[in-house]
């Protein structure tokens, strides 16, 4: 499973990817911005799956949230803050992390996401 990782802070990045290589899963990025996030969505094979931080250097991640349903690519928002009620809305199918999460809930989340 291909996972675009989307996540501004490096610690978090890592750990993350960490999880993420433990499931077997390649892992493209991690981008830190929203710029970075759409170039890789752009260059490439797409992903099977993403982890999008909910806010990048202060920047929402929405434009890369409205891009992913485009592709119709499942993704899952990370967030230290509450869930977004509009971003819920409009992004009905997201699944949610709250920050701190554990290994095992990013693994949850993404086999919920892809359905297995």
């Amino acid at each position: 499973m291909r996972v675009l990782l989307i996540e501004d802070e490096f610690l978090v990045a890592t750990a993350v990817e960490a999880v993420l290589d433990s499931m077997g899963c390649e892992v493209v990025g991690p981008a830190a911005t929203v710029e970075a996030a759409l170039s890789l969505l752009s260059d490439g094979e797409a992903p099977d799956v993403a982890i999008v931080d909910l806010n990048l250097r202060g920047e929402p991640s929405e434009p890369v949230a409205l891009e992913l349903d485009r592709r119709h690519i499942p993704f899952v928002f990370a967030t230290g803050y509450d869930v977004d009620d509009d971003l819920s809305a409009r992004f009905p199918a997201a699944q949610w992390l709250r920050k701190p999460y554990t290994d095992q809930q990013i693994r949850a989340s993404l086999m919920e996401i892809m359905n297995v």
